[in-house]
């Protein structure tokens, strides 16, 4: 018997309607709903009725309770285009709701049913903001629901002729040694005895006590009162509460990041290197005694040529002559090259001291770059600039490949209006719409403008 308030049973709960107070300010009506919460736990939500101020959901619910248990009621206003607007809320002690019921109820009786009872709502100014209309059901016998109402009442924690537990200074209790509360958190106790916690920096509750910040870590706010946390030791900020675990766990998911990206920056050079020191082994003559020798050291890249590796350990080449970055190593594109003819109207020279030259007829010039490196380059597929015209190019030529060959789509815009207007009606657009020719009519001018 004495355990009997802790032992979960199942209510059903069926929100019926409600009479809402219109908030000031509001110009449209919205689509109210309710949200059912049992002791902190996930909340249900009822489904949202449309355009009114007396919604009527008759929406159940099949919740495990215990008679300790609280449930609390908030009921919001949701809009299409912002953020759902709280009206109010307030909780429902079962203990002290089942307790006006125990002695009208027969001793063999079977289930409670049908308890009807109004919740009056309140804002966050405690103003009466309407009520919601419940109707609970529970399958328990008068017996079991006497010990449950009776049980809570004996082995409350905190009676009114009973002293609350005596806070310390960290937080705690004298009942147990705990860990210090984080600074601006507070611990206190319900009517039933429950401890919580209250975080005055976020002014938010929470059953579980929380935990110190890791080390290197601050809370601050921002302009409009949200909490946030600063890594000093990364200088990055989140908005999630950090722990211990979290920081270790995605410290060694950083390591592990750092040490695949070293991996295949190592892989790539190996690679190149095997393929620079097979081509090496292939020129290269066999020696007496029929054995194969081959050097394992690269050839040097072209004057005016620089290696780098980006942060993602990726490998790319820098052209100091040109002023150009590329991916391709210019040594493979010289061997490429080489198997090319030159174009027409060039000759191939030498200098006195041996060195490779090129003599371009057509405009009288000389130059130590291979023309047949450009052609390599270029012949394997788009050739990519780092140009905004360029860019922009590419651009509307794959807006216009994906787009549709027929039919168009008209908007209105005005001048002072611009986004919102065109937002709006994007927005009521079918997706596989958006594929086709747009035009665009500015009210203030009255021409439609095509965009292709």
């Amino acid at each position: 018997m004495g355990s009997e308030h802790n032992r979960l049973h199942q209510l059903k709960l069926l929100v019926n309607n409600a009479k809402l107070k219109e908030p000031p300010g509001l110009f449209t009506k919205g689509d109210p709903y309710a949200e059912v919460t049992v002791d902190g736990q996930p909340p249900h939500k009822t489904d949202y009725a449309k355009g009114t101020w007396e919604p009527c959901w008759n929406h159940p619910f099949d919740l495990l309770v215990s008679a300790r248990s609280e449930i609390e009621i908030k009921v919001y206003i949701k809009y299409r285009f912002k953020n759902d607007l709280y009206v109010g809320s307030n909780s429902v002690n079962l203990a002290s709701l089942l307790q006006g019921y125990v002695d009208g109820l027969q001793p063999n009786g079977g289930m409670v049913a049908n308890i009807d009872e109004h919740v009056v709502l309140y804002d966050k100014s405690r103003a009466n903001a309407g009520a919601v209309f419940l109707t609970f059901s529970m399958e328990v016998d008068a017996g079991t629901l006497s010990n449950m109402v009776e049980g809570v009442a004996s082995s409350s924690a905190i009676s009114p002729d009973s002293p609350r537990p005596r806070l310390q200074e960290n937080g705690g209790t004298e009942e147990g040694e705990e860990e210090p509360l984080p600074q601006g958190w507070e611990t206190k106790y319900d009517a039933n005895g429950r401890r919580y916690y209250v975080d005055h920096n976020s002014r938010t509750t929470a059953w579980s006590r929380p935990k110190p910040l890791p080390a290197g870590w601050e809370q601050r706010q921002d302009p409009r009162g949200r909490p946030y946390y600063v890594d000093h030791n990364s200088r990055t900020t989140t908005w999630q509460r950090p722990t211990t675990q979290n920081v270790a766990e995605f410290q060694s998911w950083r390591r592990q990041l750092s040490d695949n990206q070293e991996a295949n920056r190592l892989n790539l050079e190996t690679r190149y290197a095997n393929s620079s020191s097979g081509a090496e082994v292939s020129s290269g003559g066999a020696t007496a005694g029929g054995a194969t020798t081959s050097s394992t050291e690269p050839e040097p890249l072209p004057n005016g040529w620089e290696k780098r590796v980006m942060d993602n350990g990726r490998v790319y080449y820098v052209n100091h002559e040109t002023r150009t970055t590329q991916w391709e190593d210019p040594r493979v594109q010289i061997k490429k090259a080489s198997n090319l003819p030159l174009p027409p109207g060039w000759e191939e020279r030498y200098t006195p001291d041996g060195t490779k030259y090129f003599v371009d007829h057509n405009t009288r010039s000389t130059t130590f770059q291979d023309p047949r490196v450009a052609i390599s380059a270029t012949s394997s597929g788009i050739h990519y600039e780092r140009s905004y015209r360029w860019k922009f190019g590419q651009f509307r030529h794959l807006c216009s490949r994906a787009s549709l060959p027929t039919g168009h789509i008209k908007i209105t815009v005005s001048r002072n209006s611009v986004f919102e207007d065109s937002f709006n009606q994007i927005l009521n657009i079918p997706p596989q719409d958006l594929k086709r020719r747009l035009f665009i009519l500015s009210k203030a001018k009255k021409v439609w403008t095509t965009v292709v």
